[in-house]
């Protein structure tokens, strides 16, 4: 493809600089064309250095009309963008909660086939091809987006990496009108969580995981990703039970997880758990059960009481 691809990116990462899921976005947009990427933020002062060494040429911001945070608000940009610059190839955003409802509001808008949770995206005969993980991850499906502009937000367990010509960036502000509906809405105020746990989780490389296995002792769960500069997780059993914030929870009903490493402790691996981790680069299970289906998708295996192994493994780490 040689089209323009828009990308869309939310905010910088806790500490500056691209968030995982931005990088995400562009890496994808390179994969898929030769043609410049150009980015729409919803940030009024966005890092054109960091933007630009990830081999975006320009990036779009509003220019007054309404707040640019609102996700109807990022769609009018994309539209408008789209209208002033001719066609593009596509449009990629990240799979955040922010980035599908973007993506939600632009297909509205524009009449664009949109499909959210993608992990896969490419091109065949002309058309965008992506494929995504369904029914739990039991399946995978892969299909054509083939009405208007594509519109596809990535899984958290996509895996671009971003390998770019870096490039100056330039920014570019554009008028755009905003609907009533759109301008209806005003943000009285905003402020980043403090310890915002699950964006530290969705973007960790190394990530601890606590199960139903873990329960009578969870504070073991936290020691271990401690000691390994790593992010704590949950299983839906885990967060119900209250052992952790329903904002740890990885799975089908929370977050989608891909770690260099996902370190599972008294995980035993229900689908509903494994089709949010499952693109987990390595993958470590300390597990009672020896037919736990953990094992099946585990890189290394150990079978024993969480109580009895960590405290092993704390002690070799320390």
């Amino acid at each position: 493809m040689e089209k323009p691809i828009i990308v869309a990116v939310e905010r910088e990462g806790e500490h500056g600089g691209l968030t995982k899921a931005m990088e995400q976005v562009i890496g994808a947009a390179h994969q898929l064309t030769t043609g410049p990427v150009w980015a729409v933020s919803a940030a009024a002062e966005p890092d054109l250095a960091d933007l630009g060494a990830a081999g975006v040429s320009e990036v779009f911001i509003r220019a007054g009309g309404a707040d640019p945070r609102l996700p109807a608000a990022t769609a009018e940009l994309v539209a408008a963008v789209i209208d002033e610059r001719g066609p593009v190839g596509a449009v990629i955003l990240p799979g955040t909660y922010w980035g599908k409802e973007t993506c939600g509001h632009l297909s509205a808008l524009i009449d664009g086939a949109a499909a959210v949770d993608v992990a896969t995206v490419g091109e065949e005969d002309g058309q965008l091809v992506a494929s995504k993980s369904v029914l739990g991850g039991t399946w995978v499906t892969r299909f054509k987006l083939e009405r208007g502009v594509p519109l596809v937000a990535l899984t958290g367990s996509a895996t671009f990496p971003l390998g770019a010509t870096p490039t100056i960036c330039q920014l570019t502000a554009l008028a755009v009108a905003a609907r009533p509906e759109v301008s209806a809405v005003q943000v009285v105020s905003a402020r980043r969580q403090e310890g915002d746990a699950s964006a530290r989780l969705a973007e960790a490389d190394i990530v601890v995981v606590g199960g139903r296995g873990a329960e009578d002792n969870f504070e073991l769960v936290h020691e271990v990703a401690q000691r390994l500069g790593g992010a704590v997780g949950a299983t839906r059993v885990a967060c119900d039970e209250g052992l952790a914030d329903r904002a740890l929870q990885v799975g089908q009903t929370g977050i989608t997880i891909a770690p260099r490493l996902y370190l599972g402790l008294g995980v035993s691996g229900a689908i509903h758990h494994t089709c949010g981790m499952q693109g987990s680069e390595v993958i470590v299970a300390v597990c009672d059960d020896p037919d736990a289906p953990i094992f099946e998708l585990a890189d290394f295996g150990i079978v024993g009481d969480v109580n009895e192994v960590v405290p092993q493994l704390l002690a070799t780490l320390t």
